[in-house]
């Protein structure tokens, strides 16, 4: 579990550096160290049968009786994929990071919302959950790429497009594109 504590801005008083830092790839969970929620449940994905109900049509009985996984024992986080204003903060600090780091080429941002159950290699790609951040810095663009509905605040546009110019571009080319 991270929290935007990982790109913290200053230590004993010094701003942080990261001079040599070209490359920076993060796999974070969906909740911080507080335990507070980064995503909650998007409403559109299937959300498992409560216990003794009807099973699904064309399955057969038994076969649901026997395998289906009851519903307690199901992941706390599934289905977690509908990004919450506090995953604001974490691009907010990420970029303010980028600022101090002027070797930056690439930066990846990659949170765990995976809603299946450890199928992703099996699974068409479209039926999978997914919210990643992606700075690239040849070009300037700061993309969210993301299952679920995601607002890019004016406040997170203005850090990254703070970090484009760092990086010798007017300002950042900013797009959000759902999968």
């Amino acid at each position: 579990m991270i929290g935007p504590e990982i790109f913290s801005s200053e230590r004993n008083g010094k701003q942080l550096q990261w001079p040599n830092l070209t490359t920076f790839k993060l796999h974070y969970k969906a909740a911080t160290p507080a335990g507070e929620w980064l995503f909650d449940r998007d409403p559109r994905w299937i959300q498992p049968s409560p216990p003794n109900s009807p099973p699904y049509p064309g399955s057969d009985n038994e076969w649901n009786e026997e395998y289906e996984t009851p519903l307690e024992d199901w992941r706390e986080a599934l289905f977690r994929s509908h990004p919450l204003p506090a995953l604001n903060d974490l691009y907010l600090a990420a970029g303010r990071a980028a600022c101090h780091m002027p070797k930056l080429e690439s930066m990846l941002l990659e949170g765990d919302v995976s809603n299946d159950r450890g199928l992703d290699h099996v699974v068409d790609d479209s039926s999978v959950a997914k919210h990643e951040f992606e700075y690239d810095r040849s070009c300037g663009r700061a993309t969210w790429v993301s299952t679920s509905a995601f607002h890019v605040t004016d406040e997170i546009r203005e850090v990254w497009n703070a970090v484009a110019r760092f990086h010798g571009h007017d300002e950042a080319k900013i797009s959000v594109r759902l999968t």
